[in-house]
């Protein structure tokens, strides 16, 4: 079994930014480093294993104001994950207001209101004892 206190995760996180203001992030894992003691000198050894992850960013607004949402983009690049980005922005929005929706059937589901016995024992504010 390898020994894993001495392998250290390379990882990376890069922002652009496109010049109609798309972003997307991408979060690269390098590999692991791994530190082996030759001749009393600790040397790295690099294991290079790059995958990378694609996230756009996009703000959106809704009723409750602007909510930036980050959402994965299934690419093989940046420039694909770029080309993919109108396209995921707008399913994070459409996934956003559902959210929203349930949120305002949850609340509304939570409000009490008298029953059509109570309110017609109510008379001028009054309640009428039978």
């Amino acid at each position: 079994m390898e020994d894993t206190k001495n392998l250290v995760p390379y990882r990376q996180m890069t922002v652009y930014q496109s010049d109609d203001g798309r972003k997307v992030e991408v979060f690269s894992k390098k590999g692991t480093i791994q530190y082996q003691e030759r001749d009393n000198v600790k040397k790295p050894e690099f294991d290079l294993n790059i995958i990378d992850i694609y996230v756009g960013v996009a703000q959106i607004i809704t009723e409750y104001g602007i909510k930036e949402v980050r959402f994965h983009i299934e690419a093989d690049s940046l420039e694909d994950a770029f080309d993919k980005h109108y396209k995921e922005a707008m399913l994070a929005h459409e996934e956003v207001q559902r959210q929203i929706e349930d949120h305002k059937k949850k609340q509304m589901e939570s409000i009490v209101t008298a029953s059509e016995e109570d309110l017609k024992r109510v008379d001028s504010g009054l309640i009428i004892e039978e």
